[in-house]
């Protein structure tokens, strides 16, 4: 009985660690993301304000349009 418990509490410990990257990280490149971001930067400036800087890829819907999305994925 006990192997059983012991085996179930590795699965959900397994789950946990998984559901927390997936929550904290970026599905097809892997990257953290903001949540993650604000996270890291919270902790080394904890009473300064900030802004964030977005960038966009010009053109990136070309290669979307001509190539396909898995394509784009690739490129990302």
């Amino acid at each position: 009985m006990f192997f059983l418990f012991r085996s179930i509490a590795t699965n959900e410990r397994r789950k946990q660690k998984e559901l927390s990257y997936q929550a904290h990280h970026d599905y097809l490149t892997g990257i953290e993301n903001l949540f993650s971001f604000d996270k890291a930067l919270s902790s080394f400036l904890p009473t300064a304000s900030y802004s964030m800087l977005s960038l966009n890829i010009d053109g990136f819907k070309v290669i979307n349009d001509n190539f396909g999305n898995q394509a784009g994925d690739t490129v990302l």
